[in-house]
């Protein structure tokens, strides 16, 4: 599997087939003589900023590799998405200012 391509920027899909966002990072575990084992995925604008060089802790969320189910042309999890820290942000995000954007929900 190359990560980044069969990864990284991929749709996130719950049990019921819900969109929850996307892969925006990896986590990676780098162990001595061993090789490099992926241990989560990462979603959350605070991924996104890190990825664009500006550093923050904040609106992440990782997902256990267990977790995932299959790697197709998104990335399905074992996960409901009521579960979802991210899934608050975006409800919050949905309704408090896209739906003033025209367009916004859409």
């Amino acid at each position: 599997m190359h990560l980044v391509r069969d990864l990284l920027d991929k749709q996130l899909v719950d049990r019921g087939g819900n969109r929850i966002g996307q892969v925006d990072g990896l986590v990676i575990d780098l162990l001595p003589g061993e090789q490099p084992r992926v241990k989560a995925i990462e979603t959350g604008l605070g991924v996104v900023l890190d990825r664009l060089g500006w550093r923050t802790k904040n609106r992440r969320h990782r997902i256990s590799i267990k977790e995932i189910r299959d790697v197709d042309i998104a990335v399905a999890l074992d996960v409901d998405s009521d579960e979802m820290p991210v899934t608050k942000w975006q409800n919050w995000l949905r309704h408090r200012v896209l739906r003033w954007i025209p367009g916004g929900l859409s």
